[in-house]
């Protein structure tokens, strides 16, 4: 995210529509890319810093991360993005490890309360305050 949501009082509201209109959404590798991008940088940001509490941040993250953990939504991780290519290798790297998203990582799938706490846990958030 270039800009800063800091000052911009409706952030909340918009953030929320825009995870409700992503759900309703069919799954594309580059939604993926996409949603996985707006969850790490919201994550990676102090609440204050994108005009969120804490636990408004912590909630829109956790949203973000329950609709990549989807099946559907993994399968289309999968597919579009070449773990090949710089960017494919870089969002593995970066974005899907850092967060943990099922569709870039071994084992078995998450659920409840365990999608987002490595994406939210304290040494994630610490690196941009």
């Amino acid at each position: 995210m270039g800009a800063t949501l800091r000052h911009y009082p409706p952030a909340h509201p918009v953030l929320a529509a825009h995870a409700a209109h992503l759900e309703r959404q069919a799954p594309t590798a580059a939604r993926y890319v996409e949603t996985a991008r707006l969850a790490a940088g919201l994550a990676e940001r102090a609440p204050e810093e994108v005009g969120l509490t804490r636990t408004e941040r912590d909630r829109l993250v956790r949203r973000h991360l329950a609709l990549l953990d989807r099946e559907d939504w993994c399968a289309a991780g999968r597919s579009g993005v070449d773990v090949g290519s710089d960017f494919g290798a870089w969002f593995v790297r970066e974005v899907a490890g850092s967060l943990g998203l099922r569709a870039f990582t071994a084992g078995p799938s998450r659920s409840g309360g365990e999608v987002g706490a490595q994406a939210l846990s304290p040494g994630r958030r610490s690196r941009r305050r």
